[in-house]
């Protein structure tokens, strides 16, 4: 009976240790082990070797600092792709099967292509392409449709450029004063920013001739056949040069004609149709909301010229130069303090890259360095555009995962279409970016509008 138990309990644990053994093993994970070549340009060809991929092409999802790539081959221990268009550096990922892996960064190399929109000498003559002048384009915005409106500095007049380089005055006139409008029956007198509410097509600009007395106001312009109506919403001029003026200042107020600013140096709008203006003077990012709540201060400390993130009123910048929308959250180009910072709408302010130094250094986020942070813009993946350089020739890419690179690789003054070597420019002064994701400059010295496409 002894003999029996023991032999029954032997058969069951040999089936039990069988049954355990024949389970089906746990999937294992995938591994990049090398990718070649390490650099290059969009549509290189890479291999990249590891273990476990899918032999499937569809089966494999690789993507270059984030950004998806086209698999072209595939097997279990190597794959070929093509590097996407404006990748920028960053890691190489694998995912395959439900797992994932990183790889190896690629050095990713931009290629431009400069080539000029409109524009002939200093003036101020609309037409077509080469026969329309400009005096000095500045600060520039695209409409849901492409059209590109131009800040001409010294012609005082909001220029627009449709999508087939012809060029009109939308707004202003050569002559300098104060008041609203249609067309050139509209009078500037320093206009900084202009910016686009992408719901209704309809324009705000950020007028401050540079000095803290004189005008400080927010202007809105509506399209009124041809040209645009200009109507003032807040701030105006102020012609007594007094410091107890009411036209200028630091002050929220729910009705947002008698809020003050000081400095309206450049704007941004929201999906939801607020507007953020940068008080250039106050050292902070106001808030135009067309509700119950009119103007507030979202971020900064007002009068205090320093640097710090924080929430709201507790951080800190200095002499800031332009404001954008990207992803739901604002960007700020830090111009005194070399760094671009993100807020969120919420009011909380972080630092996106830049580590403080005034020198063009390619990196990530804080382990990136720019010579200077002008101005701004963003194509409709997110990457953000800056304006650097010792004399604002510089093209700078902030990545989605704050990679920094830089696009053209000489700052020299002069004008001459081409690549990212071949190109030069005279101080650009305007940046933006419309739907097929075509960088636009102004380039100041020269008086032109170039188009830049970033690839």
């Amino acid at each position: 009976m002894f003999y029996g138990v023991i032999v029954l309990a032997v058969f069951i644990c040999l089936f039990s240790s069988c049954k355990k053994d024949s389970k089906p093993s746990e999937p294992v994970g995938i591994s990049v082990a090398s990718i070649s070549p390490d650099a290059g340009p969009h549509s290189t060809v890479v291999k990249i070797s590891g273990k476990n991929f899918s032999e499937t092409v569809s089966g494999n999802e690789v993507r270059f600092n984030g950004v998806l790539a086209e698999v072209l081959n595939a097997s279990s221990t190597e794959l070929t792709v093509k590097v996407p268009k404006r990748a920028g550096t960053g890691k190489v990922t694998v995912a395959a099967a439900g797992k994932s892996a990183d790889g190896p960064v690629f050095n990713f190399k931009y290629t431009v292509t400069v080539s000029t929109v409109a524009g002939n000498g200093v003036g101020l003559s609309d037409g077509k392409g080469n026969a329309a002048k400009f005096f000095r384009p500045q600060q520039m915005a695209f409409d849901k449709d492409d059209n590109l409106y131009v800040i001409d500095q010294e012609g005082r007049a909001l220029r627009k450029v449709l999508p087939d380089g012809t060029v009109s005055t939308y707004a202003g006139a050569a002559t300098a004063g104060f008041a609203d409008g249609t067309g050139t029956q509209a009078r500037f007198n320093g206009i900084n920013d202009v910016c686009v509410d992408r719901n209704t097509n309809n324009l705000y600009i950020a007028e401050f001739p540079g000095n803290i007395f004189g005008v400080n106001a927010i202007r809105k312009i509506t399209p009124d056949g041809n040209a645009g109506k200009a109507v003032t919403i807040a701030g105006g001029p102020d012609q007594t040069n007094d410091a107890s003026s009411n036209m200028w200042g630091h002050e929220d107020n729910a009705n947002i004609r008698l809020a003050k600013f000081r400095g309206p140096k450049a704007c941004a709008t929201d999906a939801d149709g607020n507007l953020y203006i940068l008080d250039y003077n106050n050292y902070c990012i106001r808030k135009m909301s067309f509700g119950a709540t009119g103007v507030t201060t979202l971020a900064g400390h007002s009068g205090e010229l320093n640097y710090a993130d924080g929430m709201g009123t507790a951080a800190k910048f200095g002499s800031a130069t332009d404001i954008i929308s990207v992803d739901g959250n604002l960007v700020v180009a830090d111009f005194s303090n070399y760094r671009m910072r993100r807020i969120e709408l919420n009011g909380k302010v972080t630092t996106l890259a830049g580590d403080g130094t005034s020198a063009d250094k390619d990196g990530t986020g804080t382990g990136a360095a720019f010579a200077k942070t002008a101005f701004a813009a963003a194509d409709k993946e997110g990457n953000i555009y800056v304006v650097s350089g010792a004399n604002f020739n510089t093209i700078r890419v902030i990545s989605k995962s704050s990679t920094v690179s830089t696009v053209n690789t000489n700052d020299a003054v002069g004008y001459k279409d081409g690549n990212e070597d071949e190109a030069r420019f005279s101080s650009i002064m305007g940046i933006a970016v419309n739907s097929k994701n075509e960088l636009y400059v102004s380039d100041y010295g020269n008086s032109l509008i170039r188009k830049v496409v970033i690839e």
